[in-house]
């Protein structure tokens, strides 16, 4: 439990300082900054000592890595970028036991992540104002939908104004979303999925299917008939994004669904943040659920392909 609990603070810190800059630069975070939380979580298992959990870190930005050009052209690579971190987690650390060093300026030197990765300015006061009283692992998001975070607002925002019942294309005038800036080009950027990752990674496309089926599932994204539905394409089309200033900081992930139908009649809704957001949490029966649900799916899906 202590390991996880150093893990999340480490990625947590290095986020408040890095995650601005690396998705100006098309880095992804968890690929930069999970492998120093990963580091973190080994060391601590491994009982390191000071100097070992140092130059474990050091070690651990050799590996740090990965870029959001999935969210633009597609490919499946990044399901594997956690497991990239993980595993380069266990190896910085393994290696620093045995007598490893690294540059200890790995973070915030000259030529450290920092700066070469998301213009760090040196100040790391933000990182460690709360250290020790807030920590991160209480204020994780959960995922109700199996897409990309910026994304899940909106599917909700959906479900909300249609009551979940599918919409045929024709009814469909216009749909206009207004989310934060970032995602304008990290979920806004993809209209016509290539495979199942760009899929949940595509704001309108997700969006449309929400519309025209009435449901998300896993099992439709992994679909290949559903990337050729005719109809969620056309809807996919007709959203229309925007940015929104007021989606900054904690209210990010907000979303402004405006839904026009060719009969006239318009919906809104503002969804400030996701279902499962920590300030809009799921119950622990919901949480229980979804992965009950998830679990019975992968079973079924592994069986199928055996």
């Amino acid at each position: 439990m202590r390991a996880v609990i150093v893990g999340y603070e480490v990625i947590n810190c290095l986020s408040t300082l890095f995650h601005a800059g690396l998705g100006k630069r098309g880095f992804h975070t968890l690929g930069v900054v999970g492998v120093f939380g990963a580091t973190a979580a080994a060391a601590s298992i491994l009982k390191l000592d000071e100097r070992q959990t140092l130059h474990a870190l050091a070690v651990a930005g050799s590996f740090a890595g990965t870029t959001m050009e999935y969210d633009q052209t597609g490919g499946e690579a990044k399901r594997i970028h956690a497991g990239l971190v993980a595993r380069a987690g266990i190896q910085a650390a393994t290696l620093a036991q045995r007598g490893l060093t690294g540059p200890t300026g790995m973070i915030d030197g000259y030529r450290g992540i920092g700066r070469l990765f998301a213009d760090f300015n040196g100040d790391t006061a933000p990182a460690v104002a709360n250290l020790g009283r807030d920590f991160a692992i209480l204020n994780v998001n959960t995922k109700v939908h199996p897409v990309l975070a910026r994304v899940a607002a909106a599917l909700d925002a959906a479900t909300l104004l249609t009551k979940g019942e599918p919409l045929s294309a024709k009814a469909i005038a216009s749909v206009g979303v207004a989310v934060n800036e970032g995602t304008l080009k990290h979920g806004g950027s993809i209209r016509k999925p290539k495979d199942a990752l760009s899929a949940q990674m595509s704001l309108p496309f997700a969006l449309a299917m929400q519309l025209v089926v009435g449901r998300n599932d896993l099992s439709d994204y992994l679909d290949p008939a559903m990337r050729e539905n005719v109809e969620i394409l056309a809807v996919a089309e007709k959203v229309n994004l925007q940015a929104d200033p007021e989606a900054v900081g904690k209210r990010t992930f907000t979303c402004r669904l405006r839904l026009k139908l060719t009969s006239g009649e318009e919906l809104y809704h503002v969804q400030p943040y996701p279902k499962g957001a920590a300030a809009n949490p799921l119950s622990r029966g919901e949480v229980l659920g979804s992965f009950v649900d998830s679990h019975a799916w992968f079973c079924t899906a592994s069986k199928l392909s055996n």
